[in-house]
């Protein structure tokens, strides 16, 4: 729902010629984004038990890590997205190249590795590895244009509320 807001706000902002304004545009978009996708990500976690019995009933509470697994990887997956957009921004899709790749290739190949000893747990471990490669991978490659997305109180932020649904 809220890159449904946010994306067409920053397309529009990052509109110009100016680098350091497509710059900004990303890191207000990422500011927006990325707190509430962490907070969102906790809640799904610690609610998993409680989702689970609600929706599917006690005779599938056993999918509890199923959903755990599937809300980090989806988490992961939505961060790349968020970090992509500063290669779309700039017009440099070229520069998601060899990020993809490295995720691409870790997925299949830690997905192969850890089903077998894992089960279906594997796959989510596999996923969730391979993207958090895949934003340090981008991290790298996109250099300072990724930085500052996300304000350290933001993030302290939604962790506090995190850690409040826990308790």
């Amino acid at each position: 729902v809220l890159t449904t807001y946010f994306q067409p706000r920053l397309y529009l902002n990052a509109s110009t010629d100016d680098s350091a304004r497509r710059t900004q545009s990303w890191r207000e978009y990422a500011a927006a984004i990325t707190p509430s996708l962490l907070l969102t990500s906790a809640f799904i976690v610690i609610l998993a038990p409680e989702l689970t019995r609600i929706f599917l009933g006690s005779n599938f509470q056993s999918a509890v890590d199923y959903v755990i697994w599937g809300a980090l990887a989806e988490s992961t997956r939505m961060l790349v997205s968020t970090y992509s957009l500063v290669a779309h921004v700039h017009m440099r899709t070229r520069w998601l190249i060899f990020p993809n790749l490295v995720g691409a290739v870790l997925s299949v190949g830690l997905c192969v590795t850890l089903i077998p000893i894992y089960g279906a747990a594997g796959a989510g471990i596999g996923l969730l590895l391979s993207g958090l490669a895949v934003l340090i991978a981008m991290r790298f490659m996109l250099g300072e244009r990724a930085r500052g997305g996300v304000s350290v109180s933001a993030i302290l932020t939604a962790t506090a509320f995190a850690g409040g649904l826990w308790i």
